[in-house]
């Protein structure tokens, strides 16, 4: 039984450690993406209205607000997506945490309750021995 427990451990470590990296890589890629978001909302929000120049020029300067602005809708969408990644990545990391403590538990019940059966045994044994002395003592009183 404890091998197998060691074994399962270990899978459940390595799942663990797996699962760490993983949320980890999600957290970085929610931050960057959030970083992108607020470079490019600030970008938008410094952008001075087109003014009343010629109709072409007015024209250009307002598509590349419009392109700007869908930029920024983009980048909130990805955003909110790697958050939403990310908070998924912790959970399976939160999961993967849980069931390898509940095999370290179960292992460390397993150890406690060999040793107690260790120390049950050897006090069977001591009592074997002063049992059997006592016999010895009182036969040799006879």
């Amino acid at each position: 039984m404890r091998f197998l427990l060691g074994t399962v451990l270990k899978v459940r470590k390595l799942r663990e450690d797996i699962a760490k990296a993983e949320a980890a890589a999600a957290q970085a890629a929610s931050h960057r993406a959030a970083t992108d978001f607020a470079r490019r909302e600030a970008a938008l929000a410094g952008r001075p209205e087109p003014g009343t120049a010629e109709a072409s020029q007015w024209l250009a300067a307002r598509a590349a607000l419009l392109t700007m602005a869908s930029d920024v809708a983009v980048a909130r969408e990805v955003a909110v997506a790697r958050d939403a990644d990310a908070a998924a990545a912790m959970n399976r990391f939160a999961t993967a945490r849980r069931e390898r403590e509940g095999v370290e538990d179960l292992a460390q019940r397993q150890k406690e309750a060999e040793l107690r059966e260790r120390e049950a045994a050897e006090q069977r044994e001591a009592d074997d021995r002063a049992g059997a002395r006592l016999f010895a003592a009182r036969e040799d009183q006879s």
